[in-house]
């Protein structure tokens, strides 16, 4: 009865063990990524239209491609994705983009992957700004 109480003690050590979660990426981390972001802005767009930005080069500041819209309100919102090798190149997925936040638009890229960012807006409107961190 004893060997059967330390192993099921044991066991729920270890399973315990086993769920034990990374600490999240320190704000030091993601300040660097945000660091290094670099400007963009579109012109007026018209019904349905796009902007695509690059190229850009994935670096180690950032794992993924992070983007934020700057000058418009958080109740604007826009869709974003990445394209990679080429700015003809289909998206990789399409984010959701509001005013004021970042957002991921792509993850895991590989250091020095060549890469674009497109910003859709299906209403038209006034030139948007924003930043780009890779």
């Amino acid at each position: 009865m004893r060997r059967l109480l330390s192993g099921i003690a044991f066991g729920a050590l270890g399973l315990a063990a086993s769920m034990i979660v990374a600490p999240a990426p320190s704000s030091a981390a993601a300040a660097s990524c945000y660091g290094g972001a670099v400007g963009w802005k579109t012109g007026a767009f018209g019904l349905s239209s796009q902007a695509t930005f690059g190229p850009y080069y994935a670096s180690s500041r950032c794992v993924d491609v992070n983007l934020r819209v700057t000058s418009a309100p958080e109740a604007d919102v826009y869709s974003a994705c990445v394209r990679f090798g080429s700015a003809t190149a289909s998206c990789n997925y399409q984010t959701i983009v509001a005013g004021g936040s970042w957002r991921v638009i792509a993850t895991n890229v590989k250091d020095g992957t060549k890469l674009y960012v497109s910003i859709f807006n299906g209403n038209g409107g006034s030139p948007v700004t924003g930043q780009v961190a890779y």
